[in-house]
């Protein structure tokens, strides 16, 4: 097909109705029209470009799905981090923050990495991008890993303020996220389609360095010449080598380095992390051992020839190592610019454990199901390669609990973490008067803990506070009484507030009372 841009007044163009996404602000209708003439000169690109619109088409997709669907969870992710984060540290059950709760801990530590790693995959992207590249499997597992990470921070976010989440109003920066954050996730058939067909599907035989050789060579036409007949045939024999030849050189790194990985994780420090270079050098290390399983299960997948395409349970999770390993390298990357942030190496430590973990359940369950008439031998062969040891060569857990309040503390103190998820949000001008929730929270997160600090020291020490003490406290439980209220409306309606209205459940209550035997409770 071909690509033409219209002014909206074109003639015979009608703009159709309008579709209203989940009420977001997501222009989304129909265009409709009747013997439209397209001049020559509308055509994008000109007359030579005439029925080049599917290339421009993929071409914009392969950019435009790993950067602008990304981004509402890089949104997302630093509204959380900053707004909930601020908020579990104002917000006191039982005269204690709920920042010191376990489980909210162990949810904002989570949604931190999360955060870290959709932050990183997207920065990476937009430099491919600003390079003129259009990758397509990448743009395809930053759409459905970022969207996928996007919707679980903001559901744990939606827990953590309970709530002040679920009651609308100005004073909600949350409600309206969680209620659109399906519509990035919908495009191209939702993640289900994106994790179980096209990441696989288009970067199994592009991204193999032999396999797109072996296949043309096989595409010759039957009116060749014998010379290209020939030629083919050569061709067909020398890929055919260096597809076993890359088959049995996978199948060696991934036997020595996953011995290698799995000793070297096994006696490293808990604390190793916190050497900025340790920490990079070991997590590349598990990258490539991952990366040479990955390319073993890869050459494997051939097996199937070209029932690969059904096997969707099987491709989704090739799809998850997949986006494990390049969003590893992302928050290494990421790490590497970034480094001098304090508190970086301990929330890049969080994501690597859970990025690891990731990649070697998906391998795992991926051997353990292995499908078609070799199903049996493949899989015996991908865990003799990825897992040569068994379960000892399955290094990777998740996170501690140490480390787990540690990225939880970072998140809900003021911290250079805090600051770097800051970045690019938007925060209103001290003594404005409009009510903008995240602003006032970030604001108020250095006097409730400068408070909190205050109130255990005079409890430890056994005294009453000092003025300028007594003052930071009243301070600070004056901001935790206005930051934790939620909006209230006279009527949920403008339906409700007109003159005699009366609600349809107590209408049809009064109707049933009415026709009833008996009138009323009163015994």
């Amino acid at each position: 097909f071909t690509v033409a841009l219209l002014e909206r007044n074109h003639e015979g163009l009608r703009m159709g109705p309008r579709h209203i996404p989940l009420s977001a602000a997501f222009m989304n209708g129909t265009v409709e029209g009747d013997d439209v003439w397209i001049p020559m000169e509308c055509i994008l690109g000109g007359q030579e470009r005439c029925g080049f619109g599917w290339h421009m088409f993929v071409e914009c997709l392969a950019e435009g799905r790993g950067v602008s669907l990304p981004a509402g969870s890089i949104g997302i992710a630093r509204s959380v981090a900053c707004g909930v984060g601020a908020y579990a540290r104002v917000r006191k059950q039982f005269r204690v923050p709920i920042a010191e709760f376990g489980g909210i801990q162990e949810a904002m530590a989570l949604s931190g990495s999360d955060g870290l790693i959709a932050v990183a995959g997207g920065d990476l992207m937009n430099a491919i991008v600003d390079n003129h590249e259009a990758p397509m499997v990448v743009s395809s597992i930053m759409k459905q890993n970022c969207t996928e990470r996007g919707r679980r921070i903001l559901e744990r976010g939606m827990d953590i303020a309970a709530g002040s989440a679920i009651c609308r109003g100005e004073k909600n920066y949350l409600g309206n996220a969680y209620m659109s954050v399906p519509i990035g996730i919908t495009v191209e058939g939702a993640n289900i389609m994106t994790r179980s067909f096209q990441i696989i599907g288009q970067g199994l035989t592009r991204c193999h360095p032999h396999m797109l050789e072996l296949i043309l060579s096989l595409q010759v036409p039957d009116t060749a010449s014998k010379k290209e007949m020939d030629e083919a045939q050569q061709k067909f024999i020398k890929q055919l080598k260096l597809v076993v030849q890359h088959g049995a050189t996978n199948f060696g790194r991934s036997v020595v380095r996953g011995v290698g990985s799995t000793f070297s994780t096994m006696t490293r420090s808990k604390k190793a992390y916190k050497n900025g270079d340790d920490l990079l050098a070991h997590h590349e290390k598990q990258l490539l051992r991952l990366s040479a399983n990955f390319a073993l299960t890869a050459d494997l997948c051939f097996t199937l020839g070209g029932k690969l395409k059904f096997e969707e349970l099987l491709m989704g999770r090739l799809a998850d190592a997949l986006g494990a390993i390049f969003l590893g390298y992302s928050t290494l990357h990421h790490y590497s610019r970034r480094r001098g942030i304090d508190g970086l190496e301990a929330v890049t430590e969080h994501a690597m454990l859970r990025l690891e973990k990731e990649g070697q359940d998906a391998l795992k369950e991926a051997a353990d199901n292995f499908p078609g008439p070799l199903g049996g031998v493949a899989s015996v062969v991908m865990k003799l390669g990825c897992f040569p040891m068994g379960g000892f060569t399955r290094p990777y857990r998740s996170p501690n609990d140490s480390l787990t309040k540690e990225v939880s503390k970072l998140l809900t103190t003021p911290s250079e973490v805090r600051d770097m998820f800051q970045e690019n949000l938007f925060v209103t001008k001290e003594g404005d008067e409009k009510i903008h929730q995240i602003s006032d929270l970030i604001r108020a997160l250095p006097v409730c803990c400068e408070a909190d600090r205050i109130a255990a020291t005079i409890r430890r020490e056994k005294r009453d506070p000092t003025p300028n003490e007594a003052d930071v406290i009243a301070e600070a439980d004056a901001l935790r009484d206005v930051l934790i209220q939620v909006d209230v409306f006279e009527h949920a309606t403008k339906e409700e507030a007109s003159e005699g209205y009366v609600r349809p459940a107590l209408a049809g209550t009064i109707d049933r009372l009415s026709n009833a035997d008996r009138k009323s409770f009163a015994a």
